[in-house]
């Protein structure tokens, strides 16, 4: 399997992206002025599901 990352910066926002085989599976942005938000914990209630989300 090809892992590929790619790292940005734009407009106060670094950004991430991994690619397996040339298909995205993560990615991750976020402003350089807020601060770290890998690791944080949110809690929330899903309220609705649309047809066709996985």
């Amino acid at each position: 399997m090809k892992k590929e990352w790619f790292f940005d910066r734009y407009c106060g926002h670094l950004m991430a992206a991994l690619l397996e085989d040339g298909e995205l599976t993560e990615f991750a942005a976020e402003s350089e002025k807020q601060g770290d938000l890998v690791g944080n914990v949110y809690k929330g209630r899903v309220t609705n599901v649309l047809a066709g989300m996985q």
